[in-house]
């Protein structure tokens, strides 16, 4: 079965280019259904940081900035942390604890895939415990020597 990280991963992830405005990522963000409060930051494609509303909020509004035109590079979280999709879960704590921070880009190869969150890990944890406990059952029942 396993506990990789795709199985707990958000596949849905806005993305903007870095040399949009703060006003902008701030109406992707607003309109987005699933309401993740953050948009990933592209250039030339690649993903170079991440915006979330803490960062609009502590570096746009607490700082009197204009969101119009204050462009995302200038606040996105930067450098981005990436897992690969088939890593277990408990890296991603581990991954997190490290770096300090709270998500993290899910690709292979460079192509994202998603992200995962501490949200998404906490949501998930009981599925993630049963899981282990199955794996680990299964694993010492098939050292049993009859």
């Amino acid at each position: 079965m396993g506990c990789h990280v795709r199985r707990y991963m958000t596949k849905h992830v806005n993305t903007i280019n870095n040399s949009m405005s703060v006003t902008e990522a701030t109406k992707i963000i607003a309109q987005d259904n699933c309401y993740d409060g953050y948009v990933v930051v592209l250039h030339k494609g690649q993903p170079v940081g991440m915006v979330s509303e803490r960062d609009i909020i502590k570096q746009v509004v607490a700082q009197d900035r204009d969101p119009s035109t204050t462009p995302v590079s200038d606040i996105m979280s930067t450098p981005l942390h990436m897992i690969d999709p088939d890593e277990d879960l408990a890296k991603v704590t581990q991954m997190m604890r490290k770096h300090g921070v709270r998500k993290l880009i899910v690709a292979k190869d460079n192509i994202i895939q998603g992200v995962i969150t501490s949200k998404d890990v906490s949501n998930k944890f009981q599925d993630y415990i049963k899981a282990s406990i199955q794996d680990m059952l299964r694993w010492s029942s098939s050292l049993s020597v009859f």
